[in-house]
């Protein structure tokens, strides 16, 4: 009995110096970090707005206590200078995109405030201070926990980049990835690496300037490329949304509570940006690699070859090079900022000699799905017989380009040369570069060659006939020309047997019959004008194997589209399997014997369907149709 009790005095003496042991360590451990100014609060998915929990370097508990998942992803936070000493409006909208775009992440925002809000300068010099706090921190979640490194996406906005650099480059290992949000300007423009953000602080460094207005050094955003991928958009100076316009306008309906809001406007826009990427990942917005913003502005930089161009935001492609790469891009001036950019180059010509300068000109895309009007743009200087290069973009997209408007703008001032003879040049062709989809289009007058005067009508360009086009594009266009084609005419393939749904609109009559072709799936093709004077908008319908329905946009336009397009006048559907409408533009159509003369023509040798009934109806449906028959 007595070596028992013996035994189970050693065993509690032992049990209490392990127990102070573990205590000694925690404690040594907490003292260890007691210097930690900085704080970490893991946010959740349902509280994106307040600091619920904190995370305390050195003390385990905190970890599990918090919910931190291990297997995860960690985004971690970091604000930038404040007036105010509280958290900024941007910061739970961040959060909460994170989380909706990976759920199971961690979401840890630094909490700095107090340092954040002295004077500028002494702001600027505590970020090195957060940032070896928040190396410090990442370096004992990997030491305690075994957490991979490979898991921390540093975002760090204004200030706050610096500081997540700054910690990048203190870690044991490297973080996977650090975002730059504009990172600060003053104090930082000409500072060496170790003080700032710079490429090596993370296996990828991307960054997003937009607001870089002013001489280097004083601009709110730095303007030297900081990382592996440094984004200009807009060329990086000022946002559109935030002009002095729209700070009256605010400042009119909110009262000066707002002003601050957009003092920073173009600056907080790289946040919303980032958002924006979260969000929309469907259609992620692309930037272009280029030497200047000029070079952009002429549009010579979009292409995608040799990852010339990338997506902006999260889904951004890690390409590191052994410089940086500054990519631009334009945006909307509100989310989504998403826009489609396009490459055109127009030469003018003239048979006597004639240079204007900074003119203003309109032009409009027409596609198939949309179109996009009176886009304004201007051209420091055009001389006769001289190629000239710019960048334009549409903020929808208006799918494959069928035909385009030029229009040269008065001056803003009278001039008695312009009105007693209005400056003028030829134009026969354009040339387009779509940037998302890099496709091609050459672009023919609608006339042989289109005059374009100043302040007098626009000129139209419909696609040329090229081989190289006819592929993609899915037309098909007959070698010889007859009198009744000015420019030559279209085929346009239909699938016979194919009938659309018996989709109707409210108010519609009934649909035309047609009797269901025994032929089966054999295409048929009916010969169609491209620029005929007489049928000018049957260029510009759509055509697809089943549409469900037709439609009329607007008589006062050449442009009309068939399809699922929304439409100002609904029609009625197309029946392919046996006739076709086709809704012309303010013109007259052509005879029945026109269409019928068509057989006789060598393009329509190997059609095996003949045009046998041409009827003209003039109905609720439609103004004009024009219902061709096959036999």
């Amino acid at each position: 009995m007595e070596s028992k009790a013996l035994l189970l005095v050693v065993l509690g003496l032992w049990l209490q110096s392990l127990t102070a042991s573990r205590g000694g360590v925690a404690a040594a451990a907490g003292r260890e970090f007691k210097d930690i100014e900085s704080k970490f609060a893991l946010r959740t998915p349902e509280d994106t707005a307040e600091d619920t929990c904190h995370i305390v370097p050195g003390v385990s508990e905190s970890v599990a206590h918090c919910h931190f998942n291990h297997s995860s992803k960690t985004f971690v936070v970091i604000h930038g200078w404040t007036v105010t000493g509280m958290y900024e409006s941007w910061v739970p909208k961040l959060v909460a995109a994170l989380y909706k775009r990976e759920p199971d992440s961690n979401v840890i925002v630094v909490d700095w405030l107090s340092r954040a809000q002295q004077h500028y300068p002494v702001s600027a010099g505590y970020t090195k201070l957060v940032g070896k706090d928040v190396a410090r921190f990442i370096n004992w979640m990997e030491e305690e926990f075994n957490y991979p490194v490979d898991n921390v996406h540093l975002l760090g906005y204004s200030l706050g980049a610096h500081a997540a650099g700054i910690a990048g480059s203190l870690t044991n290992k490297k973080v996977n990835r650090i975002t730059g949000l504009d990172p600060a300007g003053p104090n930082f423009e000409y500072a060496e690496a170790p003080s700032r953000l710079s490429p090596d602080d993370a296996d990828f460094v991307d960054v997003l300037h937009t607001f870089t207005r002013g001489s280097p050094g004083r601009s709110i955003g730095i303007q030297k490329p900081v990382g592996h991928v440094d984004i200009y958009p807009n060329g990086g100076t000022f946002q559109p949304g935030c002009n002095i316009g729209e700070a009256i306008r605010v400042i009119a309906e909110r009262g000066l509570g707002d002003v601050d809001q957009l003092v920073k406007c173009s600056h907080e826009r790289s946040i919303h940006l980032f958002i924006d990427s979260l969000l929309n990942e469907e259609n992620p917005s692309k930037a272009y690699r280029c030497n200047s913003k000029e070079a952009f502005e002429k549009g010579l930089c979009l292409s995608c070859r040799k990852n010339r161009c990338n997506n902006v935001g999260y889904e951004i492609n890690k390409v590191r090079a052994k410089r940086s790469s500054k990519m631009y891009m334009k945006t909307r001036s509100q989310m989504p900022y998403k826009v489609f950019h396009y490459q055109v180059k127009i030469h003018f010509s003239g048979t006597e000699s004639d240079t204007q300068t900074n003119q203003a000109f309109e032009i409009s895309l027409y596609g198939t799905v949309a179109e996009s009007e009176n886009i304004p743009f201007t051209l420091p200087e055009i001389s006769t017989n001289k190629t000239y290069s710019f960048l334009i973009y549409t903020e929808v997209d208006i799918g494959e380009l069928l035909m385009m408007k030029l229009k040269w703008k008065s001056d803003s001032y009278f001039s008695w040369s312009d009105w007693w003879s209005s400056p003028g040049f030829a134009i026969e062709k354009i040339r387009v570069k779509a940037g998302e989809t890099q496709k091609k289009v050459i672009f023919c007058s609608r006339e042989k060659v289109a005059h374009l005067q100043k302040g007098k009508g626009s000129a139209v360009f419909v696609k040329c006939h090229d081989k190289s086009l006819n592929k993609k594009s899915g037309w098909m266009f007959p070698g010889k020309k007859t009198p009744h084609h000015t420019s030559g005419g279209h085929m346009v393939q239909f699938s016979k047997g194919q009938q659309t749904p018996g989709h109707r609109t409210k108010g519609e009559g009934p649909a035309p019959s047609s009797k269901p072709s025994k032929t089966g799936d054999e295409s048929v093709e009916i010969p169609l004008f491209s620029i005929s004077k007489q049928l000018l908008a049957l260029s510009f319908l759509t055509f697809k194997a089943n549409p469900p329905g037709s439609c009329q946009r607007n008589l006062s336009r050449t442009s009309v589209l068939s399809g699922d397009q929304a439409c100002d006048r609904p029609l009625a559907p197309l029946q392919l399997s046996g006739s076709a409408i086709f809704i012309p533009a303010l013109a007259p159509l052509p005879d029945a014997k026109y269409w019928k003369s068509l057989q006789k023509e060598e393009h329509m040798n190997s059609v095996k369907n003949k045009v046998n009934e041409v009827n003209f109806t003039k109905d609720a449906q439609c103004l004009w149709c024009l219902k061709v028959g096959l036999s």
